[in-house]
């Protein structure tokens, strides 16, 4: 362009906001020279367009990484208010594994969908009983307990059925803690134990049911602590 100054105000201006267009998004001047008026006009339109779609395929990659890692920073806080809490109060060696090992099985079950009851809870009731029916029926049919009991009753169990899940060496059920709740073991290991002499003892042992299905209107009085094992 010769005097720019000599030139008029409609040129003067685009000229204007090309360059200013072409600063912002950084493309360079050699990159894209446009010769007159009208190719400033689409090189304007064209630069905007460009930093749109850019600006938009950036916010998507850190949408997907944020939400990619704010799940495990989570869990981390969370791990780390656990171990404080239990420092700071002083707690047994074993109650603070529990703690941290039932934190790190949930972490796990909700990573890899496992957690059903979210899912479940917000179903209408009619699809709520037959997802648990579907589940949890056969299991129940096997139970030695419900031997004879009529279809409809366990139809009514079963609606009422939740999965839980427990890491190796949890208590599941407490010596002289009234439950208030029957559990059907589903796969795993659980040990009885008695507290005698100021010592555990192993009394008995199944190696049956834990991913376990709890029914939540049962109380059973068990005068021991029931822990899971695995190999």
């Amino acid at each position: 362009m010769g005097d720019f100054l000599r030139e008029s105000l409609w040129i003067r201006y685009v000229t204007s906001m090309y360059w200013s267009i072409t600063t912002l998004t950084t493309v360079g001047y050699g990159d894209l020279h446009a010769e007159n008026t009208r190719e400033m006009i689409f090189d304007i339109v064209y630069m905007l367009f460009n930093l749109g779609l850019t600006a938009y395929l950036i916010g998507n990659m850190t949408n997907l990484v944020v939400h990619g890692t704010s799940r495990t920073r989570k869990f981390r806080d969370t791990i780390q208010a656990a171990s404080s809490f239990a420092q700071r109060n002083q707690l047994p060696l074993r109650l603070q594994d529990q703690m941290l090992s039932h934190l790190c099985l949930k972490f796990r079950t909700d990573s890899e969908g496992l957690e059903q009851q979210e899912t479940l809870d917000s179903l209408p009731k009619a699809i709520r009983s037959s997802i648990s029916h579907f589940l949890f029926y056969s299991l129940v049919d096997k139970v030695y307990l419900f031997r004879g009991v009529s279809n409809d009753l366990l139809f009514q169990l079963v609606s009422e059925m939740k999965a839980e899940y427990f890491p190796p060496k949890e208590d599941v059920i407490l010596q002289n803690e009234a439950p208030t709740d029957f559990y059907i073991i589903v796969s795993g290991a659980v040990d009885l134990l008695v507290f005698k002499n100021g010592g555990e003892q192993i009394v008995g042992g199944q190696k049956m049911v834990i991913s376990v299905v709890r029914l939540g209107f049962f109380a059973i009085g068990l005068s021991c602590s029931l822990y899971e094992q695995k190999d």
